[in-house]
């Protein structure tokens, strides 16, 4: 029977109509018309509905999209409504309503161990959120429901590329960590709990981050995820001789929607006589027995969610605007990431002058946080503009040269466990694809000073930098 049912499927490139006939009594009668068999053919998955397409509560094996393993071999293929078609001519299908097909309840399916040494940023990450963020609480993962959050509502998705890769995010959060070639690496924005867990849409209410964020590399966010699809799978080390095969149950049936598991963080394989691999198992502070959860400066999380007109995204774009763009914190403290600009107007005959002036964007509009009029600078001075209720943190700025275009600027006090600041030189550049300009990875800008009079060319230069803070 289920010969003859694929054969025609192959076969029949029209609306085929499916009516089910009442074999007994009560039995409703319904016309159903399917897509187009076809197309059906070509993107038949378990969970979608083409055709005449099956919805299967029990393991498929992998050898062909035509061969499935049942429970029980004596089953007539079902329609995904739960009807059992039973046959076939030109353009009609008859089906029975099967009363007696029950959906698999959701089971415990075990432990996944996620292998630190393997992944240590994505266990980092994952650590923060189980045993920090959900300190005293008992977490378990579900496998998805079609109404999952997706990572729009976890605030990775925006309309360019990821918070990692954006200005002021990626200045914060990878910048000061890399000393290599920026350009060569693949940095991703790291979530926790991951897409194919189950998650609620993004709630600005909820008294705790919903998601854990993270930068880092997409080699180790790669090897972090597929350690999980492979216990999910059961393939890899859960597969037949693996060495946690035993750990997940139910083997060797796939999951199920509903299905749930615990996560544990494997630190088993380092070698700790070995100096290098001690320094990545002692930066895991986060997933040991007894975790250090002080937030390394690193862990942050969505605090609002701005979508684009289409709602397809989060907003970001430059020059980031708090007040219409996603907003991101650093868990643990009380205020937003903003981008904060500052102008040095470097004037004088021998330009000697410096004034400074402060601002972030705030619905379009620059809003000044604080300002300095010109006064006289030498190379190797400096100056500080004061915390005030508007600036939060105090800023000094140092003159490096004569010339007009060397500065370095320290935000905020510099001090052990303190994570509330941010240093630069003027020449300094960062790796993030959306910067001001993108692909320009400079932290200061020149511009020219045009003199009111035009008679005279330009009256000194303009330097504008921008940095993250809060």
């Amino acid at each position: 029977m289920i010969f003859s049912l694929l054969t025609f499927l192959r076969l029949v490139a029209v609306q085929h109509v499916i009516k089910t006939v009442p074999l007994g009594q009560g039995l409703p009668i319904r016309t159903l018309v399917p897509a187009t068999v076809i197309d059906g053919l070509n993107n038949l998955d378990y969970n979608a509905t083409h055709g005449i397409t099956a919805h299967f509560s029990h393991a498929e094996t992998s050898g062909s999209m035509y061969t499935n393993t049942l429970d029980d071999k004596d089953v007539d293929w079902p329609l995904a409504n739960g009807d059992i078609p039973f046959e076939l001519s030109e353009d009609t299908t008859l089906a029975q309503a099967d009363s007696n097909l029950v959906k698999r309840v959701p089971a415990y399916r075990g432990v996944c161990k996620m292998d630190c040494k393997l992944s240590p940023e994505a266990c980092t990450n994952a650590c923060y959120y189980q045993n920090c963020i959900m300190a005293g609480q008992t977490v378990q993962y579900v496998e998805p429901h079609a109404g999952s959050a997706d990572r729009v509502q976890a605030g990775v998705a925006v309309s360019q590329g990821t918070p990692c890769q954006q200005w002021p995010f990626g200045q914060r959060f990878m910048d000061p960590r890399l000393q290599a070639n920026l350009t060569q690496l693949r940095i991703q924005t790291d979530e926790w709990p991951m897409y194919s867990q189950q998650r609620d849409d993004f709630d600005p209410s909820a008294t705790r981050p919903q998601s854990s964020l993270r930068c880092i590399g997409g080699s180790d966010n790669s090897r972090g995820g597929n350690t999980v699809k492979r216990f999910r799978e059961g393939t890899g080390e859960w597969g037949p001789g693996g060495r946690f095969v035993s750990d997940r149950l139910g083997s060797p049936a796939k999951f199920d929607e509903g299905d749930w598991y615990d996560i544990e963080f494997y630190l088993g394989d380092f070698n700790l006589n070995d100096p290098t691999e001690r320094a990545i198992y002692d930066a895991l502070k986060y997933c040991h027995p007894q975790p250090d959860c002080k937030n390394d400066g690193f862990q942050f999380h969505m605090s609002n969610l701005r979508l684009t007109d289409l709602g397809a995204s989060g907003k970001l774009g430059q020059p980031y605007d708090h007040e219409k763009h996603n907003t991101y914190r650093i868990t643990g403290e009380p205020a937003d990431i903003r981008q904060f600009h500052i102008s040095l107007d470097v004037t004088g005959l021998t330009n000697d002058q410096v004034s400074a002036r402060v601002y972030v964007y705030e619905n379009g509009v620059e809003t000044e946080l604080a300002s300095k009029t010109a006064a006289p600078m030498a190379n190797g001075t400096s100056f500080t503009l004061p915390a005030s209720n508007t600036l939060p943190q105090p800023i000094r700025v140092d003159r490096l040269s004569t010339g007009c275009l060397d500065f370095a600027v320290l935000y905020g006090t510099p001090a052990p466990g303190a994570i509330n600041w941010f240093s630069f030189n003027s020449r300094d550049s960062g790796w993030a694809r959306w910067a001001l300009k993108e692909r320009d990875g400079r932290y200061c800008t020149s511009e020219l000073i045009r003199d009111p009079n035009p008679q005279v060319q330009m009256s000194g230069m303009r330097l504008k930098c921008t940095f993250p803070a809060w």
